[in-house]
């Protein structure tokens, strides 16, 4: 009898210890998902990103024009949605240290987008770079001349 005591005592302890280590893990990844939860995941982001990084490093005056479009038209898409708005600086290069103003409205971002686009010139080579915001999103689009003043202006 002492003996059957004795192991029903040690099953509830390792019960315990069962139920007190499975709180602790719920508790945990509870905290877990509320820290990481920025409202993107990772694949979103790359996504989001893909298209303009296609255009990263030296490119044509063309595909740095056809760069400004895409921007202003994912700036009037996503007006609403302020994480997702991309400012543009012309004659400026972005250093990932965030020294171009991240835009706040849908349509002054895309004005920029169109402005900038009316300062490039076909047939001049030009060098993009970008800016990120903290979660990792463009936020900022530098495009500087690379031609020097060899180059033509059609």
């Amino acid at each position: 009898m002492e003996n059957a005591s004795k192991a029903l005592i040690i099953a509830g302890a390792i019960l315990l210890a069962i139920l007190i280590i499975g709180i602790g893990m719920f508790i945990y990844q509870q905290a877990a998902g509320q820290i990481s939860d920025t409202g993107l995941d990772e694949q979103t982001i790359s996504t989001f990103n893909a298209k303009f990084l296609a255009y990263e490093g030296k490119v044509t005056g063309t595909e740095a024009r056809s760069l400004c479009d895409l921007v202003r038209q994912n700036n009037l898409t996503n007006a609403e949605e302020q994480i997702n708005l991309i400012n543009v600086a012309y004659g400026t290069a972005c250093t990932g240290a965030t020294n171009v103003a991240s835009p706040t409205d849908g349509q002054a971002a895309a004005q920029t987008a169109t402005t900038a686009k009316n300062s490039i010139k076909q047939g001049r080579s030009y060098e993009v770079t970008f800016d990120y915001n903290s979660t990792g999103v463009i936020s900022a689009i530098g495009i500087v001349d690379k031609s020097g003043s060899s180059g033509s202006n059609p």
